[in-house]
């Protein structure tokens, strides 16, 4: 429970503090902004396995019973991929 406490925290900070990309939070280069209470409180690794799984959805209306596999069919993928075809 302590690690989803410290994810949601580092949600925060991170809307908070915007940077291009999110491993630069655990970036330690003097010549760019350091975050070292993310750095300090969870691995990088770590959050990206918790953020890889762990999503909030708003709660049903009052009398609606829509199953739960639909929320999670309907979401749009919240990452971009691309694949380089000369490789």
């Amino acid at each position: 429970m302590d690690e989803i406490r410290i994810y949601i925290a580092c949600e925060i900070y991170m809307g908070l503090h915007p940077e291009g990309d999110r491993e630069a939070y655990w970036n330690q280069d003097p010549q760019h902004p350091i975050h070292q209470a993310i750095h300090d409180a969870i691995q990088y690794k770590r959050y990206c396995q918790i953020d890889r799984y762990f999503h909030l959805m708003p709660p049903c209306s009052p009398g609606e019973t829509a199953p739960p596999w639909e929320k999670v069919s309907n979401q749009e993928s919240s990452r971009n991929l691309a694949i380089d075809p000369t490789n």
